[in-house]
């Protein structure tokens, strides 16, 4: 018998896996036309940290002769916040901390114009790609109209020029890397209120080397590869 450790994935349907696949198969295309593309993507997300910690998945083992693929669910009522980064090769940008509970499709637009291009490193607000994955507030109107206009056919979402899968947390470096990597750090002590988590959560981010985020990005590569060879299943279940 061998310890398995809880593995949280997304679900995806037989429709989803297809479209999933796709979109993999079509930047790996781009990896193989110009091999350090990743290079000058910017990849993007938000995620909620809450004062009262999270599961802890190295303390919490299952043992069996294989693999159970448990799912546990934790609800969280304690005070929160919402944060946002983005993992390019120049190093992480962020944390950008949401004033407002609920990240609006304004909230969100506000962010990325004020905050997000002037952060972003010159090559990649030239010739680079910026992306998204599929939450509401991304593929609003306004929000694609701007990416439209600031990287005209190089921003990738839901709602194109290249197509994201919404159901895609682990083929990006922010899912399967960084998020992880950061809570593990920050609640490595308990934490007091909502000012000691967000300077929890800066401290650890801004101490990330760019060398660690050219690594993820080499591993996002293969991430995408791995979902191509296993026709779009979870990249997770197969690692």
């Amino acid at each position: 018998m061998r310890p398995y450790h809880i593995q949280v994935v997304q679900a995806l349907t037989a429709v989803q896996k297809p479209v999933c696949m796709e979109c993999c198969q079509i930047l790996a295309e781009m990896t193989n036309i110009q091999p350090d593309i990743v290079n000058l993507m910017a990849f993007s997300d938000e995620a909620t940290f809450h004062t009262s910690g999270h599961v802890n998945r190295h303390n919490t083992i299952f043992w069996g002769m294989e693999n159970p693929h448990v799912i546990r669910e934790h609800k969280r009522d304690s005070p929160k916040v919402n944060v946002w980064c983005a993992v390019t090769a120049a190093g992480v940008i962020g944390p950008y901390f949401f004033d407002t509970p609920t990240v609006t499709s304004d909230v969100y637009l506000q962010m990325v114009q004020q905050y997000t291009i002037d952060e972003l490193p010159l090559q990649i607000r030239l010739a680079g790609y910026f992306q998204q994955n599929g939450a509401p507030p991304h593929f609003a109107l306004t929000v694609c109209a701007y990416l439209d206009h600031t990287f005209p056919g190089r921003w990738i979402g839901r709602s194109r020029p290249l197509l994201w899968h919404p159901h895609s947390p682990d083929l990006t470096p922010c899912h399967f890397w960084l998020w992880g990597m950061v809570k593990e750090c920050v609640y490595n002590r308990k934490i007091r209120d909502i000012n000691d988590l967000k300077d929890r959560i800066q401290t650890v981010v801004s101490s990330i080397p760019c060398e660690m985020c050219v690594w993820a990005l080499n591993g996002t590569v293969a991430h995408w590869l791995l979902c191509v060879k296993h026709n779009g299943e979870q990249v997770e279940t197969v690692l």
